[in-house]
């Protein structure tokens, strides 16, 4: 003798129409119940989710520090930088306005552009705000060499304090990364 009986699950069964049959018209009865119970099965299944109603999904709405500080730079930077943000890390490319003649080509001369181009990102940014971003990294291209420079927002929101030259140089060289790439 089997457990389950067959004539319980088949269709011929009168009661188990009968209870279907009740639901349906109870919940044709009471639209807004049936609505009720269809709204929680869509929020259970999208529990998983931060943001189960999708209202903040858009990610221009989302704040971040590196879109606060980016607002205020993309007014008052010169023309040839191009600033974005990725995430919460600020990325800063400057095409180096620099001419070298042919045969004079001077290393330190591209360095000091690349200090006096950090130190204009800390003065133009509100410091408090720069200071929470994880990461900013600037490229500086050139005819010859590319220089990629990164270091935390906390150590380059400093720079704007900072008034001696030889703080400033001994800030950036304790601080920021550096990779050169010939061309």
């Amino acid at each position: 003798m089997s457990v389950f009986n067959l004539k319980d699950f088949s269709a011929k069964n009168p009661k188990q129409w009968d209870n279907k049959q009740m639901i349906g018209q109870y919940l044709l009865k009471k639209p807004i119940l049936g609505l009720g119970i269809l709204m929680c099965v869509v929020v259970l299944l999208n529990a998983k989710n931060r943001d189960p109603w999708g209202i903040l999904s858009n990610d221009r709405l989302k704040p971040t520090p590196c879109k606060a500080v980016l607002v205020r730079l993309e007014k008052k930077v010169p023309e040839n930088w191009r600033v974005s943000c990725e995430e919460n890390d600020l990325s800063v490319e400057v095409v180096a306005m620099t001419k070298f003649p042919p045969k004079k080509f001077d290393k330190a001369l591209l360095y000091r552009e690349l200090a006096n181009n950090l130190f204009l990102l800390a003065n133009t940014s509100t410091q408090d705000i720069l200071a929470k971003i994880r990461w900013v990294k600037m490229t500086q291209y050139q005819e010859s060499l590319d220089i990629f420079a990164i270091g935390s927002g906390e150590h380059i929101s400093k720079l704007a304090s900072l008034n001696s030259k030889k703080f400033i140089m001994d800030h950036l060289k304790s601080t920021i990364r550096i990779k050169e790439s010939l061309k």
